[in-house]
């Protein structure tokens, strides 16, 4: 018997699946990849755990036990061969995240003949990624899947391709396509959020987070590393220990 695989980027999305096939009808399982892939290098996964950790400075206490991010990729190969899967729906709405996902997706099984499926993600209150969605509208836009072409298939695996080969490793979504950007391109973001006076670090990086385009949507984690970055650089002043995110404050430097 066949059988048809999900795949989610992210727990959220991956569990609001996982409740579309149980409560709502829609058929098949759900295999989850737990990335975020607007920035890091996508060439190596051991590299990238090495980078995530540098993140997680002054964010919280470095909690992930793997060592290669791709082993998910591994694991998902395996699946397909292993249990008769034939169809893959690769859950991808438009953000800059999930976009660089459904490209990732194409990559990786470039050589498996399993069908790739995409259903149309439906925007909701300005925002585009599968983790917006209620289980019941997600079972519902199931319906609007349609196969990847051969041709699509290869033109996204060479968006990839370019992408983990690029040495600019944060990425933006512009007008549907996936750009590289220098690093401190959301910079600007997290300075218009801050003030002289002193504000919770965490309050800082949720207004910048907010700040953000919905096909943009960047991560505290994201911007919690950016914004030590320009501590550091001596942009903007600290009072507290910058160990975890909710443990600081921060304003304006006066050389600001």
């Amino acid at each position: 018997m066949s059988e048809i695989l999900h795949i989610a980027l992210g727990d959220s999305a991956a569990g609001s699946l996982r409740a579309a096939c149980s409560d709502h009808g829609m058929p098949g399982s759900v295999f989850c990849i737990p990335e975020d892939l607007s920035h890091g290098p996508l060439n190596n996964g051991v590299s990238r755990i090495a980078y995530m950790q540098t993140c997680f400075e002054g964010y919280d206490d470095w909690w992930i036990d793997v060592v290669d991010a791709f082993v998910p990729w591994d694991v998902l190969i395996s699946k397909v061969r292993q249990e008769n899967v034939n169809t893959l729906v690769v859950w991808a709405g438009e953000t800059v995240s999930e976009e660089t996902f459904l490209c990732m997706a194409c990559w990786w099984l470039r050589e498996q003949t399993v069908r790739l499926l995409r259903p149309v993600v439906q925007p909701k209150h300005g925002h585009y990624s599968v983790a917006v969605q209620t289980p019941a509208e997600l079972a519902d836009q199931y319906h609007s899947a349609s196969e990847l072409s051969n041709a699509i298939r290869d033109e996204k695996a060479n968006v990839f391709e370019k992408l983990r080969n690029d040495d600019r490793t944060l990425r933006h979504w512009n007008n549907g396509s996936i750009e590289t950007v220098q690093t401190d391109f959301y910079d600007c973001l997290l300075l218009a959020c801050c003030s002289d006076t002193w504000q919770p670090a965490a309050r800082v990086v949720g207004a910048a987070m907010g700040s953000c385009d919905g096909h943009n949507a960047m991560s505290d984690l994201f911007f919690s590393s950016r914004l030590r970055h320009l501590i550091e650089k001596g942009t903007i002043d600290v009072s507290g220990t910058i160990k975890r995110l909710r443990d600081y404050q921060v304003r304006l430097s006066d050389l600001t």
